[in-house]
């Protein structure tokens, strides 16, 4: 599987980031876990093709994680797309989406398209549902959205991907990460602690973990954790990032040594993506004849 982080970015753009969109592909499919405001601009910016789309996994019912499906199913409709949009998310995704719809483009829910966008609600227990290709899980985590919201577990191509979506600490995420090859964890801030959201610090404290929890891979730098602690904080409020994302500029010597990965293969660019244009990170997973993380920033791999 190949995760590429197309956009981590907060509901308000600091830093001139986008919204959540993660990209995952295997075994000749394409699911995005969440599907934020910006995601269709994201993802044609970094050269991925909408309409290979063929499903989006959603983690709760705020904009800037579900806010593009419109955009992107409306994109598909007048780019003459004809295979299925599969669509799987919480509890009311299905009417919220066509609220959505209706208020960006009235009577776009009802429009007749070549290709149809088939919409799960998925349990909040762990229950898997297929989605295509793909098994998805969810569990029920702590975000105030007007509707569960989700952590969520993606099987695709013999590996797995975990998510946490926007949550305070709640024992669901080791749940969701028992398991998983990788997890990706939100963090709003360094060490503030703010309501239904995780920061750096909650993330680092230790904690018991069930057995069988993979890779930890929480939004934040390596680097936070080799400088110190004023200049970490001084360059969050500086930047006053929310997400720690892939244009968190976190230095470039932590860029140089993803050896070190320990907590994230998504940030730590920003040095370098100011110059050479911003493309995303992408982490590799194989399967367990194969090493289990390869990692490096898409400028690297020209």
């Amino acid at each position: 599987m190949r995760v590429r982080f197309a956009g981590s970015g907060d509901a308000f753009g600091s830093g001139g980031r986008w919204q959540t969109c993660i990209h995952l592909a295997a075994d000749r499919q394409v699911l995005l876990v969440d599907c934020g405001a910006t995601s269709l601009v994201a993802l044609k910016a970094q050269g991925l093709d909408p309409n290979a789309v063929g499903a989006v996994a959603v983690t709760h019912l705020h904009g800037d994680h579900f806010g593009g499906l419109p955009f992107l199913i409306l994109d598909g409709q007048f780019s003459h797309r004809s295979a299925p949009l599969l669509v799987a998310g919480p509890p009311g995704i299905r009417a919220r989406l066509a609220a959505a719809m209706e208020t960006l483009f009235p009577g776009s829910s009802r429009a007749h398209r070549r290709f149809p966008v088939q919409v799960t609600e998925l349990a909040t227990d762990g229950t898997p549902t297929g989605l295509g290709a793909a098994s998805v899980r969810g569990w029920e985590v702590d975000h105030a959205c007007g509707a569960p919201p989700l952590a969520l577990r993606v099987e695709l191509g013999g590996v797995s991907f975990a998510y946490s979506g926007d949550t305070q600490w709640t024992p669901a995420l080791a749940e969701a990460a028992r398991g998983a090859d990788l997890f990706a964890v939100e963090a709003y801030t360094f060490d503030r602690p703010i309501r239904y959201h995780l920061d750096y610090q909650t993330l680092r404290a230790p904690r018991r973990t069930p057995r069988g929890t993979g890779r930890a891979h929480p939004h934040v730098c390596r680097h936070a954790q080799q400088t110190r602690r004023r200049r970490t904080a001084r360059s969050l409020r500086r930047h006053g990032h929310r997400h720690l994302t892939p244009q968190t500029p976190a230095g470039s010597r932590w860029v140089r040594r993803p050896q070190l990965i320990l907590a994230s293969a998504s940030h730590g660019v920003a040095g370098h993506c100011r110059r050479r244009g911003y493309r995303g990170n992408t982490v590799d997973l194989y399967g367990a004849d194969r090493p289990s993380l390869s990692w490096r920033p898409r400028w690297q791999r020209r």
